[in-house]
């Protein structure tokens, strides 16, 4: 009864808030400027299920704002966004968990020549996602801050140098899976820029640290460790030429170590990668268009290691760091007429391992056509053929095209795109690779109604081995009557990804799986649906629920997911007020023993908002 006595006191108190007036702005002696306002709100909420303690209260919340600048906006200017238990987020998952933080950002001598900024954010129980490609995710919950300093030197005829260095740190447990999982990263960035007799100069160093703990939901519940560790430094140079041409050289070079280990399974790996790439482009006439380019490497191995670890992936056990690629390319453009171009194209590769080397010669060339009529459409397709020589001789011929097509009849609107692709993969082995993607769009009105509707996918064709294929498909329509919206939508992938502590992420291109030290088969699929009604001004009432599920496919165990929501939201704004009422029912289950979590949560509450100053 006494911390009702409280609450309700609390009330009276923000109510005083509430109906006092306000200036538009303050000044705190003669050079501090400041402006606030915000939302407060009070109401009654509920929770119960089996993962959180069943509770009723009344409850209190908010979110502010407050801006300001010292002597100038130009010589210090600050912005401060604090909130508490408010979701952050339009998505119906943030309706589980109210979360609580703040952002707080500083901008110094942003006229000068020497601005720099600090930002600082932290969050508190907030609802996230542990992903999987292609659906909604594993919904979870945690705490994260991220820290911020920039400076900059802008000196006019001299070269610019940038600075800035960042954290991240964070903590989330999966609902249903009773694991915690830490992450954390630093990043140092130093950057110049200079202009000199035409030449555009740029160097740059990056440093990445990242650190990351999380349990195998997917693989049983094993905790794996990952830590990784980077410096690269990069040089680009470049200059106009005769004939509207350029040329530009870059030049990384990086070094990398990392350390994995989940159970009895532990790997490392380090290694230093030198690239260099070098790019000609002229234009003897406005139709015809040359370019030529030519690319080295000193180890193709460690260029592979750099993706899977910026995914956040498992390192590979060591291979030979002696692996060298050189390739060449040129292209050129010529445009026939105003709906006609043509492109032809001739690469060369080659890969030099000890004892072994390869080459591969490809020569190709296409057309590409648009086509615009008031009663046909626009219309716009490309052609063409790759033909492909290795040592072994003729590797055989292969088609590319894409279609795309738009049409207005009345009251319809159609569209459709088609596109195939295939690629020689040449980062560590020789191999083809195909996709193709297709898509198609309608929308209509008809007296009072508007329809749409929309539908995509894409599939692996040729693969490198059977077994590690992709795909995805997503459908989506949406209907709406004066008042009453209401929409569905269904998706579904496939394919291949590395386990990292923020989930599940497609592999990245170019990266054989058999080279992986735990690839994870996924196949997963989602759908829902919601409806909005607002039967008079200011009032509006809503419902959404969503169901997804997936099964994944590793080295230890087959596991899976299952999650489903349903969250119903009504809200009246009346001037300055607004009723806000909510319920949520959350279920979802990990195929790893532990019980899926169950959560009912409910609220009513009534929300001010105001400034302050």
């Amino acid at each position: 009864m006494c911390q009702r006595v409280q609450n309700a006191a609390l009330v009276l108190v923000a109510l005083v808030v509430w109906l006092s007036p306000a200036s538009a702005q303050v000044m705190v002696g003669d050079s501090v400027n400041l402006r606030a306002g915000g939302d407060l709100s009070f109401g009654y909420s509920g929770t119960s299920g089996n993962a959180d303690t069943s509770s009723h209260s009344l409850d209190m919340g908010g979110h502010g704002w407050m801006h300001g600048f010292y002597y100038k906006p130009q010589f210090v200017s600050f912005d401060f966004q604090p909130y508490y238990r408010r979701s952050q987020s339009d998505s119906i998952f943030q309706s589980i968990t109210n979360g609580s933080g703040f952002t707080a950002d500083t901008s110094i001598f942003s006229g000068s020549h020497f601005p720099g900024t600090i930002s600082y954010s932290r969050t508190y129980d907030n609802t996230g996602q542990f992903g999987v490609p292609g659906i909604s995710g594993i919904a979870s919950h945690g705490n994260g801050n991220n820290f911020s300093v920039g400076w900059s030197a802008l000196l006019p005829h001299k070269p610019t140098l940038t600075a800035v260095y960042s954290t991240t740190s964070g903590e989330s447990s999966v609902f249903g899976a009773n694991t915690n999982s830490n992450a954390s990263s630093r990043n140092f960035t130093l950057q110049s820029t200079y202009n000199l007799a035409g030449f555009e100069l740029m160097g740059q160093y990056v440093r990445l640290t990242t650190d990351s703990t999380f349990p195998s939901i997917i693989e049983g519940g094993e905790t794996q460790e990952s830590h990784a560790g980077s410096n690269a430094f990069t040089v680009n140079a470049g200059h106009a030429l005769p004939m509207t041409g350029h040329w530009n050289l870059v030049w990384n070079r990086s070094s990398y170590s990392s350390e994995f280990r989940s159970g009895s399974v532990a790997a490392s790996n380090n290694g230093r990668v030198n690239d260099l790439t070098t790019l000609f482009s002229l234009n003897p006439t406005h139709k015809l268009g040359l370019a030529f380019g030519a690319n080295y490497n000193d180890n193709a191995f460690g260029a592979l290691q750099e993706r899977i670890l910026a995914s956040g992936g498992v390192p590979l056990t060591n291979l030979s760091s002696s692996l060298r690629t050189v390739s060449v390319n040129s292209q050129a453009s010529y445009s026939v007429f105003s709906h006609l171009a043509l492109y032809a194209r001739a690469n060369h590769y080659e890969r030099w391992l000890p004892g072994d080397r390869r080459g591969l010669t490809q020569f190709s060339g296409n057309a590409s056509f648009n086509f615009m009529r008031s009663f046909l459409g626009a219309l716009t397709f490309s052609a063409g053929v790759i033909d492909t020589f290795t040592q072994e001789g003729n590797s055989g011929a292969s088609l590319v095209g894409n279609v795309n097509y738009l049409r207005r009849y009345h009251a319809w609107e159609f569209g459709a795109d088609f596109g195939y692709t295939q690629q020689v993969q040449t980062l560590f082995d020789v191999y083809t690779t195909s996709t193709y993607r297709y898509a198609a769009q309608a929308k209509r009105r008809f007296r009072g109604f508007q329809w749409m509707s929309s539908f995509h996918a894409s599939h692996s064709g040729f693969t490198h081995l059977e077994g590690f294929r992709s795909r995805s498909e997503g459908l989506s329509t949406n209907l709406v009557f004066r008042r009453f919206t209401v929409g569905g939508q269904y998706s579904q992938s496939a394919g291949t990804s590395i386990l990292t502590s923020i989930g599940l992420v497609e592999l990245p291109p170019g990266v054989p799986p058999t080279l992986l030290q735990q690839p994870i088969l996924y196949d997963a699929k989602s759908y829902g649906g919601g409806a909005s009604f607002q039967p008079f001004r200011r009032f509006t009432v809503s419902a959404h629920y969503n169901k997804a599920h997936s099964a994944t496919a590793g080295p230890a165990i087959d596991s899976g997911f299952q999650s489903t929501i349903f969250n119903a939201r009504l809200m009246y704004r009346l001037r300055k007020l607004n009723v806000e009422g909510n319920f949520t029912k959350f279920r979802q289950s990990i195929n790893t023993g532990a019980l899926p979590a169950e959560i009912n949560s409910y609220y009513i509450r009534f929300a001010r908002w105001f400034n302050i100053f």
